[in-house]
């Protein structure tokens, strides 16, 4: 099979399936090695990113997914009818980061870095599908541990987490943690 027909049907599974391909699926798929099937997905991603259509593939910690692109939010919210004060209350928005930027980390330390109750952001959190639990810590009561989710990278237009704007804490306070 050449390489185009390959592509063509690495853009049919990505529409179809709606949600990030790993890439172990991909090579499944075409019954190739990781290595090839890494490389071949990093044409489709070269590809994608020359070109500036309506459509644009991701890799979301090593997941591929197509999405729309940015350039064209405006008129898809304008078309599905999107309302932008439909946002993420402040409180879940400063919940998440919180989480993002300390994960793994529990409901309590985020309480403690937020100087507020947080039960209410993180279940919302984790029924927007934004966080997740990742276990527990080996601590006197083993609390959940909460991370950030492939949605949360999707949602927020990155594809890893490294992405995240670096910023200046005073981890002093962190010593208590």
């Amino acid at each position: 099979m050449v390489e185009r027909e390959q592509i063509g049907i690495i853009e049919s599974v990505l529409f179809m399936a709606g949600e990030p391909v790993k890439l172990k699926d991909i090579a499944s798929l075409f019954e190739i090695s990781g290595d090839e099937a890494k490389t071949l997905m990093d044409e489709v991603l070269e590809q994608y990113s020359s070109v500036g259509g309506g459509l644009k593939m991701v890799c979301l910690d090593g997941c591929y997914q197509l999405v729309t692109n940015k350039d064209n939010s405006v008129w898809v919210e304008k078309f599905l009818g999107v309302d932008k004060k439909k946002q993420l209350p402040t409180s879940l928005v400063e919940t998440v980061a919180v989480i993002a930027y300390k994960q793994p980390i529990t409901r309590a330390e985020v309480e403690y870095i937020r100087g507020v109750k947080c039960d209410y952001s993180v279940k919302k959190l984790l029924e927007y599908g934004l966080i997740e639990q990742a276990g527990k810590k080996d601590v006197p009561g083993k609390p959940f541990l909460y991370v950030t989710t492939p949605k949360f990278l999707r949602t927020f237009g990155i594809s890893s987490i490294e992405e995240l704007p670096v910023v200046e804490v005073d981890d002093s306070e962190d010593d208590n943690i």
